[in-house]
């Protein structure tokens, strides 16, 4: 399959602002540091992180779609419940090791449970950017509605776990990580719908795009760190927190 160079740049842009955050984020979680990740650069590289991945996510199904154009809409769906399900088992390993260390804050519902959950909902919608817009948009409105407080009386019908997920409310669950789905679903959906506008098989509908091929190459730092995000990820959890229980 062809790979673009550019998504894996931005990958790696978010893989430096994500471990840059998590350094400061899990330093002050632990007592080690004392710093205010809610606000200001921080919470701006945390942001930029978690939505850049999302969206990326989006533009990936889309790509590993066109570029496997020979293959059954059938063969693509198993290739994709395969990558969910490994996904999902190292969700609940993130889940499991953060109940060892955090017990009162585990991960129940983190980025890697979120985007195991998000591919399975949107993958009827891969080939369809329209659809996907409208979901984006349907979601995004009903979170916002939900936000202002138009959706209270609605909260007594949901289970309270089923709402913790979907993102409606959370009066219960304390976690150090949190991806609802109505809040970022919409991330991946326009990632989805971008996909569409960018990309067809093998090449870019967007001409000049075609030029970041001469700047951006395999052996880019960056494009090598993007290219390898989910093992970062992985690895840099377990090294931060080692590093910050022996200081």
């Amino acid at each position: 399959m062809k790979r673009y160079f550019e998504i894996d740049f931005f990958k790696g842009l978010a893989v430096i602002a994500m471990v840059i955050f998590h350094y400061f984020y899990f330093g002050t979680e632990m007592g080690k540091l004392n710093y205010n990740t809610s606000d200001g650069t921080l919470y701006f590289l945390a942001k930029f992180a978690h939505l850049t991945f999302i969206f990326m996510v989006g533009i990936n199904l889309v790509i590993t779609r066109i570029n496997y154009k020979n293959k059954t809409d059938k063969e693509y769906r198993e290739g994709q419940y395969k990558r969910i399900l490994f996904i999902m088992s190292l969700a609940l390993f993130i889940s499991f090791a953060s109940y060892l260390v955090m017990p009162d804050k585990w991960v129940k519902f983190g980025i890697l449970h979120f985007m195991a959950a998000s591919i399975f909902i949107l993958l009827p919608f891969v080939n369809k950017p329209n659809i996907s817009l409208i979901i984006a948009f349907v979601i995004a409105l009903i979170f916002q509605i939900n936000q202002a407080g138009y959706l209270t009386e609605l909260h007594r019908y949901i289970p309270e776990k089923l709402a913790f997920i979907l993102g409606l409310y959370n009066y219960k669950y304390n976690a150090v990580d949190h991806f609802s789905i109505f809040k970022y679903l919409p991330v991946m959906a326009a990632g989805i719908y971008t996909g569409h506008q960018i990309y067809e098989p093998g090449s870019r509908k967007i001409k000049a795009l075609n030029d970041l091929d001469n700047k951006l190459t395999k052996d880019n730092v960056i494009v090598k760190i993007g290219k390898s995000s989910l093992g970062i990820y992985i690895a840099h959890l377990v090294v931060l927190y080692i590093y910050f229980i022996n200081i």
